[in-house]
């Protein structure tokens, strides 16, 4: 018998350019603008920034002028480094600014969730996507893979051939893929979170919370913070408390199950990956890793740059000298200059058959 494909998926925040989802540079600067505030000894209060958020940070009772300085620290240095998570992750010596660009992450990725297309191909007339809206989206053909020559009897089963890790925080994987499978199948929530559950989507660095849709017993987010259907007002602190920066997430079970997936996939698909060094070692296979292709968009990487990006895949991925040899082979690693939709819609014969 035939043993099926495993397929693996690892994302990073290049991917939400279909979605209208921020960059890591395109976060950081949205973080900078929040972060721009400042007491007006004329007015007798805090101007400029986000002042919804700075509000919810000095309701402690302390000093207001300790939240400014947390804030202007993260103003004044986020752009030393390629990202807000590097910058706190250097700062983690100090937990409140830790704290502060927490929450700046959480309260700028719970907005992005609500401006990006996906939000906006909601019918809130009926609760369903329009689909429509979104087919030049890397997550429709996604979607249109798991869907492909599958009957709704052996669904779920087939589901667990395929396996996310997504570096982001938002929920758009999860959201979309919902939506999507109940609309595909014409099946109610409680059906769909069933067959919902055979697709392990892992993490690493947190998310903003648990959709009400697939947890309803845990989820105290809605996609976008807000909507029609689920009217509370989140707490931005419980969101912000489920960010975690590499050196806090690196020694979890996440970390392990990673590892393992990585590990047992046939097949790894990068898309919007960055490539990051500790990004890379966090996946690294805990195990001599079984995969025998590799596809990954490279799109920014050039000359020794990509060809630094090939090695270092190379060497994550092949088994070491002091594995058995019966365990290497010759592992086929295909860096392609396009976007996600263009990877997959170039693939999607080959993750279809």
């Amino acid at each position: 018998m035939h043993q099926a494909t495993k397929t693996l998926f690892i994302i990073g925040a290049g991917s939400g350019v279909d979605i209208s989802m921020p960059l890591g540079s395109d976060l950081a600067s949205i973080i900078h603008d929040k972060c721009s505030v400042r007491f007006s000894h004329e007015a007798r209060n805090v101007i400029g920034g986000d002042r919804d958020l700075f509000g919810h940070m000095a309701r402690s009772g302390r000093n207001i002028s300790e939240y400014i300085s947390h804030a202007a620290i993260i103003q004044r240095g986020l752009y030393s480094q390629k990202s807000i998570d590097t910058f706190l992750d250097m700062h983690r010596d100090n937990a409140d600014v830790v704290s502060y660009g927490k929450h700046c992450i959480a309260k700028s990725i719970i907005e992005a969730e609500h401006e990006c297309k996906i939000y906006k191909s909601i019918n809130w007339n009926d609760g369903y996507l329009n689909l429509g809206a979104l087919k030049n989206s890397w997550l429709l053909k996604i979607l249109n893979i798991l869907c492909e020559h599958r009957q709704k009897e052996n669904f779920k089963e087939n589901l667990r051939n395929f396996s996310f890790i997504t570096f982001n925080y938002d929920r758009c994987l999860e959201y979309f893929l919902f939506y999507g499978i109940k609309q595909a199948l014409n099946i109610d929530d409680t059906k769909c979170r069933d067959i919902f559950s055979a697709i392990e989507i892992l993490h690493p660095y947190g998310l903003l919370g648990e959709l009400p849709e697939i947890s309803p017993q845990m989820g105290f987010l809605p996609f976008g913070g807000r909507n029609e259907q689920y009217k509370n007002q989140y707490d931005l602190t419980q969101s912000a408390d489920r960010i975690r920066l590499y050196t806090e997430q690196a020694e979890t079970d996440v970390a392990e199950r990673s590892k393992a997936l990585t590990a047992a996939a046939d097949r790894i698909i990068f898309l919007g990956f960055g490539f990051h060094a500790q990004n890379l070692e966090f996946i690294r296979p805990s195990t001599p890793p079984v995969v025998r292709k590799i596809y990954a968009t490279t799109v920014g990487f050039e000359g020794e740059s990509l060809d630094l990006l090939r090695s270092n895949v190379t060497s994550c991925f092949r088994a070491s000298a002091n594995d058995d040899p019966q365990q290497h082979f010759m592992l086929s690693i295909n860096l392609i200059n396009s976007g996600c939709f263009k990877l997959l819609d170039d693939l999607s014969y080959a993750l279809t058959s």
